[in-house]
């Protein structure tokens, strides 16, 4: 595992343990997670949070969710990090895996089985082989105590031959915090 994709897992271990409350009963106001998975619209509400990491000069916030509380192991993970040589600051704005300064990475699990992982590094190593959209990510509202934005981009399954890629579209998410 590569520094650059430890934000990422990282975010996947603590969502699958941390329950999170919607602040409200619904509305605009509720926290959540949602996408559009090759044309098919998804809720990943169950757990749905997000945690901010700094460790060894470099900061990493984590958005996810997962889809049902029953060990389907369908979830979503968003994740941005700085680059520990040129740290800068995690604001609201457009990232993208072309970045030099961001990793912004994302995953998707369909089952327990069945993993897709998306941005920096992915793009560059599987674009010559197939055409991707860039996975982007863009952050609308950040504050110490919620993150809400947008995200999408191609996920690929690098495990199957020929690999396999599900297109995510319509990303989406208004999440708690939590800081480590």
């Amino acid at each position: 595992m590569t520094v650059k994709f430890f934000p990422l897992f990282a975010g996947l271990i603590l969502c699958a343990g941390v329950s999170c409350k919607k602040s409200s009963s619904g509305g605009s106001g509720s926290y959540h997670v949602t996408a559009t998975v090759d044309g098919k619209a998804e809720t990943f509400n169950v757990n749905a949070i997000g945690d901010k990491i700094s460790t060894q000069g470099v900061t990493a916030i984590n958005i996810a969710g997962d889809v049902t509380s029953n060990v389907t192991g369908e979830s979503i993970t968003v994740s941005i990090s700085t680059v520990q040589n040129n740290p800068q600051p995690i604001r609201v704005g457009t990232y993208s895996d072309t970045s030099t300064t961001f990793n912004v990475v994302g995953g998707y699990n369909k089952s327990l089985s069945e993993s897709y992982l998306a941005g920096t590094g992915i793009y560059q190593s599987y674009s010559q082989s197939m055409t991707l959209n860039h996975f982007k990510l863009v952050i609308t509202a950040y504050d110490s105590s919620s993150i809400k934005g947008t995200f999408s981009g191609d996920f690929v399954n690098t495990s199957n031959i020929p690999i396999v890629k599900k297109s995510i579209t319509n990303g989406d998410f208004y999440v708690k915090v939590v800081k480590f």
